[in-house]
C-alpha cells in the first residue's frame, strides 16, 4: 500500500513538472564553514590587500580618519554603526562580525576585527602569521583565562579563552592549543612597550611569557 502510494504521489509531482528522487546526502565537506564565508577573516588571512600593521588599506600611523572611512563605505556587506570624532565602528551584515579603529588627531592608530561568533582556530592563524612572540593571561576566572597571544615584531595581537589548568589551585597555567578559539585581532604599533602602553593598565599584575610551544604556561 505504500509502495502504491509513492508511485502515485511521483506520478502527480511528474506531471507538474517536479521530479521524484531520494534526498541527498550532503557531506560536511561540503557545508559553508566559517573559512570561506567570514569576510573579516579572508580580509585579513587568506586575501589581505596589505601587511601587518595595514589592512583593506588603512595603514597605522599613515591613514586619516576620512580616508577610513571612505575605504570601508566602498567595501561589500560593511555597514558603519558608529562614526565619532576618534572612533569609527562597523558591522560585516553577513555573518554578524565586525570591527572597529581608534585614531589619534585625525590619523588611524589601532584596528581590531572579529567577535565571538566565529569559531577562528590559533592554528589557522599560525598558517598565515606563524607563532606569536609572548603570552599574556590578562583575566582569569570559572577555570578560564582571557589570554592574548602578542605579535609584537609586526604589531598585532590576538585575543583568545584558553583554559585555566592550574584554577584548582589558586594559579594560572593556562592551556594554548592549535585549537584554541581565536576572537578578535588587533593592529597596533610594533614592540612590547606599544602593547603594554595600549592594553595593560596597572590595575592588573599580568605575567607576560615568552612563547615556546603549544601547552601549558608557564
Amino acid at each position: 500500500m505504500k509502495k502504491l502510494f509513492l508511485l502515485m504521489t511521483c506520478g502527480m509531482l511528474a506531471v507538474i513538472g517536479v521530479a521524484c528522487k531520494s534526498p541527498t546526502i550532503i557531506s560536511t565537506s561540503q557545508l559553508s564553514t566559517p573559512e570561506t564565508s567570514s569576510i573579516w577573516w579572508t580580509t585579513w588571512l587568506t586575501q589581505p590587500t596589505c601587511k601587518v600593521p595595514c589592512w583593506q588599506g588603512i595603514t597605522l600611523g599613515v591613514t586619516t580618519k576620512d580616508e577610513a572611512v571612505a575605504i570601508l563605505k566602498e567595501m561589500p556587506y560593511t555597514i558603519i554603526t558608529y562614526n565619532v570624532r576618534d572612533a569609527v565602528e562597523w558591522d560585516f551584515e553577513t555573518n554578524q562580525t565586525g570591527g572597529w579603529l581608534r585614531t589619534e588627531n585625525g590619523i588611524v592608530t589601532s584596528i581590531v576585527l572579529g567577535s565571538t561568533y566565529d569559531s577562528l582556530t590559533l592554528e589557522t592563524v599560525v598558517t598565515s602569521y606563524g607563532y606569536p612572540n609572548f603570552v599574556v593571561p590578562e583575566d582569569c576566572r570559572d577555570g578560564m583565562c582571557s589570554t592574548i597571544l602578542v605579535y609584537s615584531d609586526i604589531g598585532m595581537w590576538l585575543d583568545a579563552f584558553a583554559e585555566n589548568k592550574g584554577w584548582n589551585s589558586d594559579t594560572i597555567k593556562v592551556e594554548i592549543l592549535p585549537d584554541t578559539i581565536v576572537n578578535r585581532v588587533t593592529f597596533t604599533g610594533q614592540g612590547m612597550e606599544k602593547f603594554k602602553q595600549s592594553y595593560l593598565t596597572s590595575e592588573y599584575n599580568t605575567p607576560i611569557m615568552d612563547w615556546k610551544e603549544y601547552g601549558n604556561y608557564p
